[in-house]
């Protein structure tokens, strides 16, 4: 079984969770403040303790499964094609850690799906961005381990073109052969992240290298818009935020300064 089948089990065993979701957030949220109550066991460690600052920059790049059931139904039920609901995710991040506290934040963009018909071509593209707070272990000195919860928003594009090439003309007189649809949304993710730290230089004041990194999580929509259509709203569309697991590998750099 691959990756991305993996995930889409995953997320199939969480369908029946209302697209809402407020009762489902409150948990994520308790789940991810439980997570952050146990790390003070690890500040006893001497890499915590004379840690001043470090700041990280990395590169994301992994499977997210979507919750598309609504609008997948949608089409289905029209005899139009379907999307996936395993996207991949691109995107970048960072943080600043403060002794164990973990403060940052990152953006992904998910690659564009497309489908189309004799007539027709649909497309779906989204992005979103979290703010993000977490607490770190050092299980060994060159490795962390985190728990993190963040808050942020994003957006959907569902965009429908006619195929072909019509004259000038023809898009005068009729100037209807498309439209593109706009969704935003409130979210909230927890996950859990482990980090590998290669030092390239080992100074009196700090040390800087690079990283290697794994995170998993899932995220929610606590609240989506109403479609629109440029200036227009368009009422009764499915959501389409960003519900479910997701998988990522980190790259970047590591910069420490040690409280002299």
């Amino acid at each position: 079984m691959d990756l991305k089948e993996c995930i889409r089990n995953l997320s199939a065993s969480t369908a029946s969770l209302p697209r809402s979701a407020p009762r489902f957030a409150a948990l994520t949220l308790l789940f991810g403040l439980m997570l952050l109550a146990t790390a003070p066991l690890s500040a006893q460690s001497a890499q915590l303790e004379d840690v001043l600052a470090e700041g990280r920059g990395y590169f994301m790049a992994g499977i997210h499964s979507q919750d598309l059931s609504g609008l997948n139904g949608f089409l289905d039920r029209r005899d139009l094609p379907t999307f996936s609901e395993s996207r991949t995710s691109i995107g970048g991040g960072g943080h600043v850690r403060m002794g164990p506290l973990h403060v940052g934040g990152e953006g992904h963009a998910l690659v564009r799906e497309r489908t189309s018909t004799d007539d027709f071509e649909r497309t779906l593209t989204g992005g979103y961005g979290f703010f993000n707070l977490g607490y770190h272990f050092s299980p060994e000195e060159r490795v962390d381990l985190y728990p993190l919860i963040g808050i942020g928003g994003g957006a959907n594009t569902f965009s429908t073109v006619e195929v072909g090439a019509p004259s000038f003309g023809s898009v005068v007189q009729n100037p209807r052969r498309g439209a593109t649809l706009n969704q935003a949304a409130l979210l909230l993710q927890a996950a859990v992240g482990t980090d590998y730290l290669v030092v390239l230089d080992e100074l009196p004041g700090g040390r800087r290298g690079f990283m290697v990194g794994l995170r998993a999580g899932y995220t929610v929509p606590l609240w989506e818009s109403d479609w629109d259509m440029e200036e227009f709203r368009v009422t009764g569309g499915p959501g389409v935020g960003p519900q479910g697991f997701y998988l990522r590998v980190l790259i970047g750099g590591v910069g420490r300064v040690r409280d002299s």
